[in-house]
């Protein structure tokens, strides 16, 4: 199988290259938008291909792509693969507008390929055995929280859509849907926190509360209902109290054992390619993605 992977920044350096470049039947092709970067990630992986554009990507007729550059980039890029009949998995956010989103989601149905947005999340291995074991119980109480330790984007939007989108996501993934019914925004020349209340479909209620100025990074989701707790420590840490009796796991790759499996990485690209070779949708289509942009949207909204 040909994959192209555009955009060679760090995630792609850290998760993505390892993963893919590891892989016997694929063959890859990567570009940036530095020379420098190819070149490095060349040496570092041993590709052998390269492209200094998209038009030579396409030239090179691949079966799929990766697209992991900016996100401001994403719209062009995926909608250029998409209607030359390359199947893409594209980072989260899938684009930065609810219509852009929905415009590539239409058209990767309409040409019958394949649109994956990447929230890792949903992919991690404990994530996964929480929302296994959560099942069909109803949400009363719903806490997911995100703590950093300094300011990094200036913009509000740029922030939630590059990183509290993930804790949206997650919530979606445990609880369903909800509507936004209260939100506040903190800046401070940055952006230093957010809270956000959902009044979920299922009739529980669920809160998103993140900061910028905590001791250490840490997140963490917490339902309450029927009688059950649960605790996820992202990546690291399920906890399940009922009664007396209490349960934990704790997620091997904590100590430093494959981290790109422990977070999600490992696994969303196998499900990827699989969905590549069996023709099938991914669970986090681009499509299910619009759900959760909404929702960044309507926090932006009420605020």
């Amino acid at each position: 199988m040909k994959i192209a992977i555009l955009g060679l920044g760090g995630i792609a350096r850290k998760y993505y290259l390892p993963v893919l470049a590891a892989e016997p039947d694929l063959r890859l092709l990567i570009h940036s938008r530095t020379a420098e970067s190819t070149e490095q990630a060349k040496a570092a992986f041993r590709i052998a291909e390269t492209a200094r554009s998209v038009d030579e990507i396409i030239e090179w007729q691949p079966d799929a792509a990766f697209v992991l550059t900016t996100s401001a980039t994403h719209y062009e890029l995926v909608k250029t693969l998409l209607n030359a009949g390359v199947d893409v998995f594209v980072e989260k956010p899938a684009t930065l507008t609810v219509p852009q989103t929905r415009e590539l989601a239409e058209l990767a149905d309409a040409a019958k390929r394949i649109l994956m947005v990447g929230f890792n999340r949903r992919y991690a291995p404990l994530h996964r055995r929480a929302r296994e074991y959560w099942g069909s119980r109803k949400v009363e109480q719903a806490v997911f929280t995100k703590l950093r330790v300094s300011p990094f984007h200036d913009d509000v939007r740029a922030h939630l859509y590059d990183d509290t989108i993930h804790l949206v996501d997650a919530l979606r993934y445990y609880c369903g849907e909800g509507r936004v019914v209260h939100s506040e925004l903190r800046t401070d020349g940055q952006f230093t926190g957010a809270t956000a209340l959902i009044a979920l479909e299922s009739g529980g209620i669920a809160q998103v509360i993140t900061t910028m100025r905590a001791g250490q990074w840490r997140e963490h989701y917490l339902l309450a209902g029927d009688g059950l707790t649960l605790e996820v420590d992202a990546f690291q840490r399920l906890t399940i109290s009922q009664g007396d009796e209490q349960r934990a796991w704790q997620e091997d790759y904590a100590s430093g054992r494959d981290t790109a499996s422990g977070r999600g990485f490992r696994p969303e690209i196998e499900h990827f390619l699989e969905c590549v070779r069996t023709r099938s949708q991914p669970m986090t289509t681009a499509r299910d993605s619009i759900k959760t942009q909404e929702m960044v949207e309507a926090i932006i909204a009420c605020a």
